[in-house]
């Protein structure tokens, strides 16, 4: 659809995948469809080239059936594009009004948000709307609501008597231990924040760092913090 609503129009096209389809036949359509502007498939690129491509487009188009956000719209936005995508998905809840929609089954929709896009400034609100969406900060979320979980159900035994090298392959590093302990305060899981730590400290060797938030166990084990 995106190809028929910018068949007459003399704006070039760039489309970046991954490579691969599950549907060739549809993708032969897509690459022999004519049209006045230019079409570029790009096939994979490297993470380095992706960001280029980002960061030299001015506008970019997702004007899927449904997306569940559409993670490439977040990166794009991140980038710094202006961001044309589907109303029919869950992008509103990520972009709110920092992104022009379209209806994905009408090519003059279509056509009218891209239009409206490229003649827009650059959106930077955009960018900073989508800054809390960082696989950093999902797992850092994901690990503390795990452990929510586990501490409050006493049918379930906590994790404590993992092996050092089977933690540390989950855990990664001593600042991601920091992260998680920084998920459950923020939580309001200061006793479960302790024992965590408490259980897990061990495993560490001695640093600045782990000195700092050890000073920080201590502190907020002791009253008015309980």
């Amino acid at each position: 659809m995106l190809l028929i609503s910018l068949e007459n129009e003399d704006i070039p096209i760039v489309f970046v995948d991954g490579g691969f389809t599950y549907q060739p036949s549809y993708s032969e359509i897509c690459k022999s469809f004519r049209r006045k502007g230019k079409t570029i498939f790009t096939g994979r690129l490297s993470d380095e080239m992706l960001i280029s491509a980002y960061q030299a487009a001015k506008v970019h188009c997702l004007p899927s059936w449904f997306e569940l956000p559409g993670l490439v719209s977040l990166e794009a936005a991140l980038h710094g594009c202006n961001v044309v995508a589907s109303s029919w998905g869950a992008i509103k809840d990520y972009l709110g009004k920092n992104c022009w929609y379209c209806e994905p089954d009408s090519a003059d929709s279509i056509r009218k948000a891209i239009y409206s896009a490229l003649e827009s400034p650059k959106n930077n609100h955009a960018k900073q709307a989508v800054q809390p969406f960082t696989w950093e900060k999902f797992t850092e979320k994901t690990l503390a609501r795990y452990y929510y979980i586990l501490a409050n159900h006493t049918s379930m035994e906590i994790p404590i008597k993992l092996d050092s090298d089977v933690y540390v392959k989950y855990f990664q590093s001593f600042v991601l231990f920091m992260q998680t302990i920084s998920s459950m305060l923020k939580l309001n899981l200061r006793s479960q924040a302790i024992k965590f730590y408490t259980d897990f400290k061990d495993i560490f060797p001695e640093s600045p760092d782990k000195e700092k938030l050890d000073r920080l166990i201590q502190k907020i084990s002791n009253p008015p913090y309980f």
